[in-house]
């Protein structure tokens, strides 16, 4: 301040210290700071307002485009679930389902539902390959069905094909327009099916499935019916259902086996000597529930459900312990069992499972009686198991001769032992001529082939000592014995019955 240098720095600094009014241009350079800076924050908001927008409609095209797509695999994947993937035509569900909306929608509609398969499917199949005999068959018949125009058609799978008529129509005409002929790679397939059908409304008392799976499950019935018979077709009545008493004794089969059945044996009569050498297995069911239930009953059951090789391995088995122990009474005692057809075509199985069991060493301690319910396809087959029966000492026969498929063709197709003329042609033989002639002529062949013959079914002395004068070998029948426990086949060995002589 002394020398003047402070005048001079302030005089310098005189318009920054001292206040004066703001000019244009201070208020148009302030302006222009704010406006820079809210632009900027606006071009900053926009930009990131943009790039919001942007990524909400590309999330939103995805979605969208996810969306699409899942809903098309649901659609997909409904139509697979309701549709057969082969042939096109609705599954079962989609099938029940839509008559269940028919039958709530028209309460005074009486339908037709009709059951079939093609019968030839699988020998098709097995001729021309599954690519030609089973995809192409489908679904050329699935393609000749939906051009029939019925009011729906299914495919249940495995050739089974389900109809709902929308109009009256006799059997005949439904079965000439099904079974028509088809032409696939210009080779011209017959096809055969079987129908089951079911006609009218089902009354819902006490029934716990809908209405359009009880209808669906009688044609089932009635289908079953039809092939069982060899039938075109079948239709539905209450008779044709199973009775529960089967299905009860089929289900304790299962679970417990043989545990309430047990062995009766019916003493065969050697007429020469008049001793008892031999006797038949014979099997009985005591049912817990049911009580004694007839083996005519059950074994044919057994027979068509495939479990009749169990029970035949258990006779077996029990069988062959009580010759064991008969043999203690008559070294040449033989037991006889029943078997089927079905179980001689096991072949190895059954030959294995009797050498595995101890038995015997000499010949004819057991003897398999061959009980025909059905023609025996593979004869070759079924000679090699009668001869390993043979090198196991195990002999053979063939029960209810005269009868059935058991006729002569056996005698020159088989090496059986034994021959059992059937009860039929013995119950009556005294009064009918020309079953003794039958009778005699069967026991002349028999013997000219070294076969032994055993008479069933005698019922009285008179028919027994003119089968033993006619040269027949041994004969069983309640005037011999009733089939009886092992206890008192034991007390009956031994004894002589019979004297070809009256006394």
């Amino acid at each position: 301040m002394a020398d003047g240098t402070f005048n001079d720095i302030y005089q310098q600094w005189r318009p920054e210290l001292e206040w004066r009014k703001p000019s244009i241009i201070d208020s148009l350079r302030t302006f222009a700071w704010v406006f820079a800076i809210l632009l900027l924050m606006a071009l900053m908001g926009f930009s990131f307002s943009w790039y919001l927008k942007r990524q909400v409609s590309l999330r939103t095209r995805l979605l969208s485009q996810e969306l699409k797509a899942r809903s098309r695999l649901e659609e997909e994947l409904r139509y697979q679930a309701e549709h057969d993937t082969l042939t096109g035509l609705p599954s079962r569900t989609t099938f029940i389902e839509s008559l269940d909306r028919r039958l709530q929608e028209e309460r005074d509609w009486d339908p037709t539902v009709i059951l079939l398969r093609l019968l030839n499917i699988d020998q098709l199949t097995s001729m021309f390959g599954y690519h030609f005999g089973h995809e192409a068959l489908l679904i050329g018949f699935s393609k000749h069905l939906e051009s029939l125009n019925f009011a729906q058609v299914g495919h249940f799978g495995s050739g089974v094909f389900a109809i709902l008529l929308k109009q009256d129509m006799c059997h005949e005409e439904i079965a000439l327009l099904v079974n028509k002929s088809l032409t696939i790679d210009t080779i011209s397939i017959d096809v055969h099916v079987a129908m089951g059908i079911c006609e009218g409304r089902v009354k819902r008392e006490g029934q716990t499935s809908s209405e359009a799976e009880e209808l669906v499950r009688r044609a089932m019935t009635a289908y079953s019916s039809a092939t069982e018979t060899g039938r075109p077709w079948r239709t539905y009545n209450p008779d044709l259902e199973p009775d529960p008493n089967d299905l009860l004794l089929l289900q304790d089969f299962r679970r417990h086996g043989t545990r309430d059945m047990h062995l009766l044996y019916q003493p065969k009569l050697d007429l020469a000597g008049g001793y008892i050498k031999g006797a038949e297995a014979l099997i009985r069911w005591e049912h817990p529930q049911l009580g004694n239930v007839s083996p005519a009953h059950f074994i044919p059951l057994l027979e068509e459900t495939g479990l009749i090789t169990r029970l035949t391995y258990w006779v077996i088995e029990e069988a062959m312990h009580a010759a064991e122990r008969c043999r203690a009474y008559d070294k040449n005692f033989c037991i006889s069992v029943n078997i089927s057809s079905r179980d001689l075509m096991e072949g190895s199985t059954l030959v294995d499972f009797i050498k595995q069991r101890e038995i015997s060493e000499h010949k004819q301690a057991l003897c398999l009686e061959i009980t025909e319910t059905g023609v025996i396809q593979d004869q070759g087959h079924a000679q090699k198991v009668i001869e390993e029966l043979h090198e196991a000492n195990i002999s053979c026969a063939v029960d209810d001769f005269g009868t059935g498929y058991a006729s002569l063709s056996y005698l020159s197709a088989f090496s059986v032992d034994e021959v059992k003329m059937d009860r039929s042609f013995i119950s009556n033989m005294l009064e009918n001529r020309r079953h003794r002639t039958i009778i005699s002529s069967t026991i002349s062949l028999a013997h000219e082939l070294g076969l032994q013959v055993t008479a069933e079914g005698v019922e009285d002395t008179a028919t027994l000592r003119k089968l033993a004068a006619m040269g027949c070998d041994t004969a069983q029948g309640y005037v011999i014995s009733k089939p009886i426990a092992e206890r008192e086949l034991h007390q009956l060995i031994g004894r002589r019955h019979f004297s070809e002589t009256p006394p």
